[in-house]
């Protein structure tokens, strides 16, 4: 006979209330990514490789290393993913406290992935736009209306946390730092041989699943220069600063 096991919702709001207190229950709900059968908790990072290290999972997890998708979108919708949601596991912190579980997330420079999400996001007029124009009293409709990086930088510093969407929330939050004790923190700038490392931990049958993808690069490292001045060097400083103080990033804009 099959046990039956029912966690009152109330039991499950009150268990991940320490990670979602900055980042809301469906971010959260969104953002991990857990494999029962590789067992590991991937916390993933808008604008830090989670395109290319979700569709490596979700081809491991289904054992099949040609899959492509029709909308490559897919990838990012939940409910296309076989990878599993914390309120699907009965009992998140079960897993998290699993020494045999190897949890990880990946981080970027902050200032490079800010540029980034505003190349990839901002300048190419996509939905989180909206509501960066409806914050600058613009109509959100409008996707076409100009928003400089400045203007950008400024609007969001004015962000609290919770409110920002999650392709430049920071990090320290977005990746649930103060309540989840990490395996392994990736680097974007070393993004080949720490996702080699990761998916050496969790199976050694990963070279017929690896494989960077490019559809959201921006190649914001080469064109730093280009948007940043020092004024703007200072604000994402100061919006950012526990991202660059926890990860061990220089203040300085990289070379």
């Amino acid at each position: 006979m099959i046990r039956r096991i029912k966690i009152p919702m109330r039991a499950y709001k009150d268990e991940i209330r320490k990670y979602t207190e900055q980042i809301g229950e469906k971010n959260f709900e969104y953002s991990v990514n857990i494999s029962l059968m590789f067992k590991y908790i991937y916390v993933e990072t808008p604008k830090a490789g989670c395109s290319s290290i979700k569709n490596i999972l979700q081809r491991m997890e289904l054992g099949y290393p040609e899959l492509v998708r029709d909308d490559f979108e897919d990838i990012h919708d939940r409910k296309y993913s076989p990878l599993l949601a914390p309120s699907q596991t009965c009992g998140f912190e079960r897993l998290l406290n699993n020494p045999d579980y190897f949890t990880f997330c990946f981080v970027r420079n902050p200032y490079t992935r800010l540029l980034s999400a505003y190349l990839d996001k901002i300048a190419k007029n996509l939905p989180p736009k909206k509501n960066i124009l409806l914050a600058m009293g613009k109509s959100p409709d409008d996707l076409r209306a100009e928003v400089s990086f400045e203007e950008f930088v400024g609007t969001i510093s004015n962000y609290g946390v919770a409110k920002m969407n999650p392709h430049w929330r920071t990090q320290y939050y977005q990746t649930i730092q103060h309540a989840i004790n990490y395996d392994f923190v990736g680097r974007m700038e070393n993004f080949h041989n720490d996702c080699i490392y990761v998916l050496s931990k969790i199976n050694k049958n990963y070279g017929r699943y690896y494989q960077k993808e490019i559809r959201h690069a921006t190649d914001s490292g080469r064109q730093l220069r280009q948007y940043y001045t020092e004024k703007l060097i200072d604000k994402v400083y100061e919006v950012y600063e526990i991202d660059f103080e926890h990860f061990g990033y220089s203040a300085e804009l990289p070379a």
